[in-house]
């Protein structure tokens, strides 16, 4: 690509720092691996019953998260 993860790693380490704004102070950046997410899922509802704890979990925590999902359009649509 056109340097999205070196861009998400750079934001993560200034958070770290302390060097962003307010609404970042705090946070942890988390990387969702989709690819792992669908990795021995048999059937549909099995990959849907994840991916639907792991939104819960990150409506549950989003005042302390930033997500970032690499590679997204690779399941999108799949």
């Amino acid at each position: 690509g056109v340097g999205k993860t070196a861009v998400v790693e750079g934001l993560a380490q200034r958070i770290a720092d302390g060097d962003v704004p307010e609404g970042l102070e705090g946070r942890r950046v988390v990387a969702l691996d989709l690819t792992a997410v669908v990795a021995g899922t048999r059937y549909r509802g099995d990959f849907e019953e994840r991916l639907n704890n792991i939104v819960q979990e990150i409506r549950a925590h989003s005042d302390k998260l930033v997500v970032f999902i690499d590679e997204l359009h690779t399941v999108v649509g799949a």
